[in-house]
């Protein structure tokens, strides 16, 4: 199994062209919101901040696009990291793999792996980059306790995206396929995980969608490790701090009922879990072609 996790990790960072599509994504995202959402929604912030408003805006705003983006990393990477699988299948080389005398499970429990190890790995990246960002522009440093939350969220935020693109990668055969699903999630995971714009700003319809994506709850999730304590910190008046948490989508609200984050862990573990277990049933039971 070690083998095919090396063989597959390898052949993800070897290939350049492929690391920097699936960052695609991350990267637009940051750009977008970085040069022309940020100052708008930095505008909109100065009226509930405290002293030096423009900075105080702006630490909020660059915390909420480091959530967003790191979200879409989770997703959009691990598309790119399961390439590997269709290449195999266009090029034939499964035939070969599974011809070896290493074991059908311990294949495909290798793939999904090297695919969740290669998510979490770009996740961090993505994430210390967009940090560094923040840093310059005057972001607090976290504390260790939002350290080691940052890095537990990546790893499970991780899960869901590893596990929806290790089961639907496994029905494509063709790369210009792939290529072509890859082009649209990355195009849609910002708007599917509430990333281009505060809740409060969407149409209540527009809201219940985001929220019935399970990768909108690990955003929520990142956005309350790292905005929450900065609104805690500096909007100005304590009496405003849970409206404006919710306008900046730190949590979500089903009419009066507002989920906690464990409910948010939840939706997300269990999601991650029951693709998993689609994946695994469906190749575990597949017959390999000769």
């Amino acid at each position: 199994m070690g083998a095919i996790i090396k063989r597959n990790i390898k052949k993800y960072f070897m290939d350049k062209t492929n690391v920097f599509f699936s960052l695609l994504s991350v990267i637009l995202v940051f750009f977008i919101v970085a040069v022309f959402l940020g100052k708008s929604i930095s505008d909109g912030l100065k009226g509930w901040v405290i002293e030096d408003k423009s900075k105080s805006a702006r630490e909020i705003m660059n915390l909420w696009m480091i959530s967003t983006t790191t979200t879409i990393g989770c997703i959009t990477v691990s598309l790119g990291a399961s390439s590997f699988m269709v290449e195999d299948i266009e090029s034939k080389a499964y035939k070969d793999i599974y011809a070896s005398p290493v074991n059908k499970s311990s294949i495909i429990i290798g793939n999904a792996i090297s695919i969740y190890a290669v998510t979490v790995i770009m996740s961090t990246v993505s994430f210390i980059i967009s940090f560094v960002y923040a840093l310059c522009f005057g972001a607090k440093f976290l504390s260790f306790l939002q350290i080691v939350e940052v890095i537990g969220l990546i790893l499970v935020s991780s899960l869901i995206g590893s596990s929806f693109s290790f089961l639907i990668v496994y029905f494509i055969k063709k790369h210009n396929v792939f290529a072509a699903i890859n082009a649209l999630i990355g195009s849609i995971a910002g708007f599917i995980i509430g990333g281009y714009s505060t809740m409060e700003s969407l149409p209540d319809a527009l809201q219940w969608i985001i929220k019935c994506f399970p990768a909108s709850h690990a955003n929520v999730l990142f956005r309350q490790t790292l905005v929450s304590p900065a609104i805690d910190r500096l909007i100005s008046d304590p009496t405003h701090i849970e409206q404006f948490k919710k306008i900046m989508g730190c949590f979500y609200k089903f009419n009066d009922y507002q989920m906690q984050w464990y409910v948010n862990f939840i939706i997300v573990a269990g999601t991650s879990l029951l693709l998993y277990s689609i994946a695994f049933g469906v190749q575990f039971t597949k017959k390999i072609k000769n």
